[in-house]
């Protein structure tokens, strides 16, 4: 597998993306990654503006600095007010909060992004996030989220940062 680093700009950054290498229209995708983020570099909310930091799936590509927010499925790390925590959403105000963030550890993160009613041309409309999952979690994932007006189909892949990640931010 490979690793990249991914620096902070303390702007939105979409610094790695991927196009799939056909568009994906089933009814159901796991995503697996491992996410490792500086011990030196993370900001608590209670003394900076805490961490940010997302894998999104989209129907298109954007720019360098596209937020993927606007019912787009997300799963990352942002600040819930008073701790770092991985979450899941489609929109910005829209988490649901799982395990909190600890610098120099390393997580594997699993989502699950998925179609209450099967069909192409249908959205996917469910979001599922688990950190660290034993074998026996299957059915219960740490956070969901759900959106009607989610994208049929997942042609991109990219890691996004936002503005409360800083230039020194090693993730």
């Amino acid at each position: 597998s490979e690793v990249f680093e991914i620096l902070g700009t303390g702007n939105r950054a979409n610094p790695l993306r991927r196009a799939l290498a056909e568009p994906f229209f089933g009814d159901e995708l796991y995503i697996d990654f491992q996410i490792e983020y500086d011990a030196g570099s993370v900001d608590m909310p209670d003394e900076g503006d805490g961490e940010f930091f997302v894998l999104w799936l989209d129907q298109e590509e954007g720019s360098f600095s596209d937020s993927h927010s606007g019912n787009i499925p997300n799963v990352g790390i942002h600040t819930d007010g008073t701790t770092n925590r991985f979450m899941a959403r489609y929109n910005s105000g829209g988490e649901a909060f799982a395990t909190e963030l600890k610098g120099g550890q390393s997580y594997r993160i699993v989502a699950r992004l998925w179609k209450s009613e099967p069909g192409k041309d249908l959205p996917f409309n469910r979001l599922d996030l688990w950190v660290d999952p034993s074998s026996d979690q299957e059915h219960t994932p740490l956070a969901t989220r759900t959106s009607k007006a989610a994208p049929s189909t997942v042609r991109w892949i990219g890691f996004s940062t936002g503005r409360k990640t800083e230039p020194g931010d090693r993730i």
